[in-house]
């Protein structure tokens, strides 16, 4: 049996509780079994106390747990999201909320593993961005490790499997109102034909509110104000349709002024 180094016994005493056994056997170049030997005897010659695993979660972890478990790989979802969780805690967890894997999730996991961009690091590029980011904002970040064409795919398949979402914010020419026709381009400078992925609603309402800034005011033309509302009712999700028109009403400065037709 090979002898336990100054140095392997030191990583094991530090990291007992952080890690998994067989993560700790994996970095030793050790089997499981003399891993758990070499704790127990540490154990009882009183250098280590016993393993006792962080049970507390916060909302917001169980909320990215709920949001992300079975969606990327467990070792990215610790490694990214969930960095104070050992792989055992976070499993333990998602059993407790009744979290499961399916078969499609299972397939493509084998190909991520081989990939140069990850699911989760798409995923933390959006958060970091604010919730929400252009097409082109995210392969800006991974232009050199993917192509262009392979990365749409693999963002087309994380919203098909409802992992992100998204939003086309596009018209060709709109209805006209006094003889003025807007297109999505003159409407909203910087997104015609623009692909918008995001993770949560408040985050997208958040964003728009801050692009379009003096686009939503009541001093707006009429016709670029029913533009605008063609354009919002047919690409946005309906509560954030909904949230933008009211904040268009509180906003208003006569008793006529209405948004949407």
């Amino acid at each position: 049996m090979r002898r336990w180094r100054d140095e392997e016994i030191r990583f094991l005493v530090e990291n007992y509780k952080k890690m998994p056994y067989r993560e700790i056997a994996e970095r030793l170049g050790r089997s499981y079994e003399a891993v758990r030997a070499k704790i127990i005897e540490l154990r009882k010659k009183g250098f280590i106390g016993l393993k006792v695993e962080k049970s507390e979660w916060t909302h917001e972890e169980i909320k990215v747990l709920s949001w992300l478990y079975g969606k990327i790989p467990t070792r990215d979802l610790r490694d990214y999201f969930l960095k104070d969780k050992s792989l055992s805690s976070i499993r333990q967890k998602a059993h407790a909320l009744g979290l499961k894997f399916n078969r499609t999730v299972l397939g493509w996991m084998k190909f991520e593993k081989g990939s140069n961009v990850k699911r989760a690091e798409i995923i933390k590029a959006i958060m970091d961005l604010g919730g929400v980011a252009t097409s082109n904002e995210l392969y800006g970040l991974f232009e050199d490790k993917i192509t262009r064409v392979a990365f749409r795919q693999k963002l087309w398949k994380m919203v098909k499997e409802r992992v992100i979402k998204s939003v086309r914010l596009t018209l060709g020419a709109t209805r006209s109102r006094g003889g003025i026709k807007y297109r999505s381009h003159q409407l909203v400078d910087g997104l015609s034909n623009v692909m918008l992925y995001y993770i949560d609603e408040d985050d997208l309402y958040n964003y728009l509110v801050g692009f379009l800034g003096d686009d939503l005011s009541p001093d707006m033309p009429q016709g670029k104000k029913v533009a605008m509302t063609a354009i919002l009712r047919r690409c946005l999700p309906e509560s954030v349709f909904r949230r933008i028109r009211e904040r268009y009403v509180r906003n208003r400065k006569s008793k006529d002024y209405v948004f949407g037709h």
